[in-house]
C-alpha cells in the first residue's frame, strides 16, 4: 500500500500543556496570516477581473458568473453586483467546497486544520493547509521538526535507512493501529483554525469600520502594478487566441475527440515555450490603452453589469 505523508511533523516537547499552548498560540497567528493572504489574493483576483472586463477577455464567462451570482438576490437594493463581492463569494465557495468535499483550491485556499497525534509518549502533527506562507512560518517554529514519510519513491539522501524505517514504524503505528481507517480525527486531537469563512470573510456587514478599513488598506497596497497587470492579461489573451487557432485547425483535421482538447492545449504550451515573449509583447501593444493605469478598491466596488454594458 502506498503511503505519502508530506505534511507530517514531530513536536520537540513531551509536555502536553506546553504543546497545547503552542497550538493555541499558533492558531491566533495563523488566522492573521491567512486573513492577510486572503486580502492579498483578492487584490490580485479583483484586478484581473477588472482588466478582463476592460479587454473583453472571456466576457461570456464573466457575464455568466455575474448572472449566476444574482439569481438568489431578490432585493434590488441589496444585490451584490460588484467585482469585489463576486471575487469574495468565489473564495467563500472554495472554502465551502473544502469543508464539504475536502477539496483544495490553491492559491485561493485559506483553510487550515491540524491533527495532534500522541504516540509512545511523544507528539506528532499533521498540518492540513495550502497557503505556502503559512506553511513556511510553521516550519520555522522551534517546537516543530519535519517528519515526512513516503514509500512510493526513494527516501531523502540525508536520512539513513534506519531513520527512514523508524518513521515508517511510527506513522504506521499512528495511522494504521491508533486511528480508525487512517482518519486522524479518530486517533488524536483535531483543531480547525478557520472554523468558518466568517472568521475573516471580507467586507461582510457584521464587520466593524476599523476591520473594513484594514482590509481595504491591505487590498490597496497589494494591487499589482500597471506593468504586471498588462503582462498577465496579455499572456492570458495571447494564449487563448493561439489555443483557438490550434483547436480550429485540429477540428478541421477531424482529430479524435478524446484527445482533441488535450492536444490543442499541449500544442499551445509548446508554441508558448518558443514564442511567448514575442506573442505577449505584441498583445501588450494592442491592449495597453484599454487598461486603466491605476486601480484602487473603489474600482472593485463598481457595479459589474454597468461595466459590462459599456463594452
Amino acid at each position: 500500500m502506498s503511503t505519502k505523508i508530506h505534511n507530517g511533523y514531530k513536536i520537540n516537547s513531551n509536555d502536553f500543556q506546553k504543546v497545547f499552548n503552542f497550538i493555541l498560540k499558533f492558531r491566533d497567528e495563523a488566522i492573521e496570516i491567512l486573513k492577510y493572504q486572503c486580502y492579498f489574493r483578492m487584490a490580485k483576483n479583483c484586478s484581473f477581473f477588472y482588466d478582463s472586463i476592460s479587454t473583453n477577455f472571456e466576457l461570456p464567462l464573466i457575464q455568466k458568473m455575474v448572472d449566476n451570482r444574482l439569481e438568489y438576490l431578490k432585493d434590488e437594493n441589496k444585490k451584490e453586483k460588484t467585482i469585489f463581492s463576486l471575487v469574495s463569494n468565489q473564495i467563500e465557495d472554495y472554502y465551502q467546497d473544502g469543508e464539504k468535499n475536502h477539496a483544495r483550491h490553491p492559491p485561493d485556499d485559506f483553510t487550515c486544520q491540524l491533527a495532534l497525534l500522541p504516540f509512545e509518549n511523544k507528539f506528532y502533527i499533521l498540518l492540513f493547509a495550502e497557503d505556502k506562507v503559512l506553511i513556511e512560518i510553521w516550519k520555522e517554529k522551534d517546537l516543530v521538526s519535519e517528519f515526512m514519510f513516503w514509500n512510493n519513491t526513494d527516501p531523502p539522501d540525508e536520512l539513513t535507512e534506519r531513520e527512514w524505517s523508524e518513521r515508517q514504524r511510527i506513522w504506521d503505528g499512528i495511522l494504521d493501529d491508533q486511528c480508525i481507517s487512517s482518519i486522524p480525527s479518530t486517533g488524536g486531537l483535531t483543531m480547525n483554525y478557520i472554523p468558518n469563512f466568517w472568521t475573516f470573510c471580507p467586507g461582510k456587514f457584521l464587520y466593524s469600520q476599523e476591520e473594513r478599513d484594514e482590509m481595504i488598506d491591505i487590498i490597496n497596497n497589494n494591487i499589482p502594478s500597471f506593468e504586471d497587470r498588462l503582462k498577465k492579461i496579455s499572456r492570458k489573451i495571447a494564449f487563448n487566441e493561439e489555443y483557438k487557432k490550434i483547436a480550429e485547425k485540429l477540428e478541421k483535421e477531424k482529430k479524435n475527440k478524446e484527445d482533441f482538447y488535450n492536444k490543442a492545449f499541449y500544442d499551445t504550451m509548446e508554441l508558448f515555450d518558443k514564442n511567448e515573449k514575442e506573442l505577449v509583447k505584441e498583445k501588450s501593444k494592442q491592449i495597453k490603452s484599454e487598461l486603466k493605469k491605476t486601480l484602487t478598491f473603489d474600482d472593485f466596488n463598481i457595479k459589474v453589469k454597468e461595466l459590462l454594458n459599456k463594452k
